[in-house]
């Protein structure tokens, strides 16, 4: 999300200016507030902050900037100008300098109309009542949540496969730094202004909206300080945040808009108030709706219980009856096959891992299909949110591995899957390789891999519970001394710990690393970590990215999978 920006002036007297081609004048779209004076430049580097980013700006021959603001972690910069003039010749100026970055005039910011709500709101702070007034937030809510909403999907997809190859580029420079001058020869030959690798392709989504199996919605009060059941809007520095109805976000699918509309209603009936952040009371705190592709669907409903209140118990079997009785009437029948209860009385959103959910009624787990195996999904377990696209991201790290195996004997054939998780990607790969040995540091997650692997009668999968680095420092032969054995580490969002990088650097028996990071920009310690030359911290060959691809889990967003195969 951009920084705040200061209201324009749009009542400015509207000069002659030619429209540059591949932009369009305000007048062309009138349901998108256009702001004349305002450039939108992107992608470009995540990593440049506004001071990178000015210099770089010269270097295009960019001048008159008024304003220049980065978005901070963001390929995404705002150029304000004195004149619509001067912000078109920006854009000319840039269609010439830098032809693969997009420019274009930018719609007025949410924060602006949030602004804007203000100061109509002027210096009243009680309402006709003479009661306190909430500080209204006017903002669309599928910007924040979707901010590519609007474009074209090809034109989604492209921008994508130029972030992640501007992370790459980001990626590289990284590494220099890490690596303090002693660069490998592969990395000294890089030109300057060339990526770690080339991304081949993006592979794009088979569904593009409603494809979220998950959704966490919060249950807070709207601007009008009644009950709802969605997403937080607003900006929480100015602490202007209100909850607003999912019902404009493209990415959540019918099913968990129909479940937020009827709990809603549902709640705005029931004497229990909704939890408040600020002075920590209230009951309802959170709704999380989970969903697999037969359109059966688990709920899970988050209270705090630390008032005690004699409505609690009728109001959460009120509460499950109505979500029981959902989805039988709509054009696509769904079916609510589970519903459970999570206390949590603390204060962080984040419930504390010992909070284990209760189940009301039903399994309290859901069954889904990938690639032809069938996993048990538990209401904390992990699970990739777009469920098609997740097929061909396994489909595509499964190929990418296959493609080291060169001609070796099935015997020959063992997948070391780190970070394994519920087992999903060496349960996909199970049928290709003789062994595949999975690690986990979380012991449910490996029991319920484990028990996925006998629920599809494989039997050639093996599981281990612990630190990646002890279990392959401690496990005496649990790879094979020859042939070829390939890594694929799907890591969290924050990356392998060092230590796991040296225990696979030392591995001899690895060849390939495929790494499947859902964070690409923060892999840069790992990727340095694996590409460095052998010291007395890090043994073994160094390894060399081949090449990237990305997968698109999150159509309308700048978010990407990315496929790097070092």
């Amino acid at each position: 999300m951009s920084e705040d920006e200061k209201q324009l002036d749009q009542s400015e007297q509207k000069d002659d200016t030619t429209v540059p081609i591949g932009v369009t004048a305000a007048t062309e779209e009138p349901n998108r507030n256009i702001d004349p004076c305002k450039v939108l430049i992107q992608p470009i580097n995540k990593f440049w902050n506004s001071k990178a980013m000015s210099k770089q700006l010269s270097k295009w021959n960019v001048s008159n900037i008024k304003k220049l603001t980065k978005v901070p972690g963001q390929a995404t910069a705002y150029l304000t100008f004195e004149t619509s003039k001067q912000a078109a010749q920006c854009i000319a100026t840039l269609s010439q300098s830098a032809p693969s970055i997009t420019c274009e005039l930018a719609a007025e910011h949410s924060i602006v109309k949030k602004r804007v709500a203000e100061d109509e709101e002027g210096s009243r702070t009680t309402n006709s009542e003479g009661q306190a007034k909430r500080p209204k937030v006017s903002t669309c809510l599928a910007d924040q949540v979707t901010p590519w909403w609007n474009l074209e999907y090809s034109e989604q997809l492209s921008r994508k496969h130029q972030l992640l190859t501007n992370t790459l580029l980001g990626l590289k420079d990284h590494c220099r730094k890490e690596m303090k001058g002693d660069w490998p020869q592969w990395l000294q030959s890089i030109p300057r202004k060339s990526p770690l690798c080339e991304v081949l392709h993006v592979v794009p989504s088979p569904v593009v909206n409603g494809y979220r199996n998950k959704c966490e919605f919060t249950i807070a009060n709207d601007s009008s300080g009644k009950p709802q059941v969605g997403f937080l809007s607003g900006s929480f520095r100015d602490g202007l945040v209100d909850t607003q109805s999912p019902d404009e976000c493209p990415n959540v699918s019918n099913e968990a808009k129909v479940i937020c509309k009827a709990v809603t209603s549902a709640i705005r009936e029931s004497p229990l108030s909704c939890y408040d952040k600020n002075n920590h009371t209230g009951f309802w705190r959170l709704l999380t709706v989970r969903q697999n592709q037969l359109r059966e669907v688990m709920v899970t409903m988050q209270i705090r219980d630390a008032d005690s209140s004699p409505h609690q118990e009728s109001e959460i079997n009120r509460l499950k009856d109505v979500l029981l009785n959902l989805g039988k009437e709509e054009a696509v029948p769904f079916t609510v096959t589970s519903v459970l209860l999570q206390i949590h009385n603390g204060v962080s959103n984040a419930a504390d891992s010992d909070a284990v959910p209760t189940v009301l009624c039903g399994p309290g787990t859901l069954t889904e299909q990938l690639v032809g195996f069938r996993f048990r999904i538990s209401p904390l377990a992990f699970f990739q949110v777009n469920t098609p696209c997740a097929e061909l991201l396994y489909q595509t790290v499964v190929e990418e591995a296959r493609k080291v195996q060169d001609g070796e004997q099935p015997s020959q054939s063992v997948l070391l899957d780190v970070c394994c998780g519920t087992g999903t990607i060496g349960i996909c790969a199970s049928k290709f390789f003789d062994r595949v040995i999975g690690v986990e540091m979380i012991a449910q997650a490996v029991q319920d891999a484990r028990d996925n692997a006998a629920a599809n009668s494989v039997s050639n999968c093996e599981f281990h519970c612990g630190k990646a680095e002890d279990v392959l420092r401690m496990s005496s032969g649990l790879l094979p001394s020859s042939g070829k054995c390939v890594a694929v580490v799907d890591p969290p969002r924050s990356g392998l710990h060092q230590n796991v990088v040296r225990a696979l650097r030392s591995c001899e028996a690895i060849s390939v690393i495929v790494y499947v990071a859902c964070s690409p920009k923060s892999i840069g310690p790992n990727l340095a970590g694996f590409c460095r030359d052998a010291s007395k911290k890090y043994h073994g060959a160094a390894f060399k990215p081949s090449h990237a691809i990305g997968v698109d889990l999150f159509p309308h967003t700048e978010q990407c999978e990315m496929i790097l195969v070092l």
